[in-house]
């Protein structure tokens, strides 16, 4: 959703995710880039990164890091989300 063909690496032995631009800590990437969209980026966030375990430590491309159970709790692009 930020831009096409965006990837990120899950490394389940460091229980690490570097995700780039995808999401931040309580902010997600811009989706005003060509091929960019809001509801893309939420919907590979919710499918892809908050189905990891919650102590996975998030990395982004900028910022400081965060883990999945306090983006899925109080990143506020998602507060009106629901997760399994």
């Amino acid at each position: 959703g930020h831009t096409p063909g965006s990837l990120s690496f899950y490394f389940p032995d460091l229980k690490a995710v570097f995700v780039g631009d995808l999401l931040f800590h309580r902010a997600v990437g811009r989706t005003d880039f060509p091929g960019g969209s809001m509801e893309v980026l939420k919907k590979s966030a919710r499918e892809k990164i908050f189905t990891l375990p919650g102590d996975t430590v998030i990395y982004s491309g900028h910022g400081p890091e965060t883990n999945v159970m306090d983006e899925k709790q109080s990143n506020p692009f998602f507060q009106n989300s629901s997760f399994i």
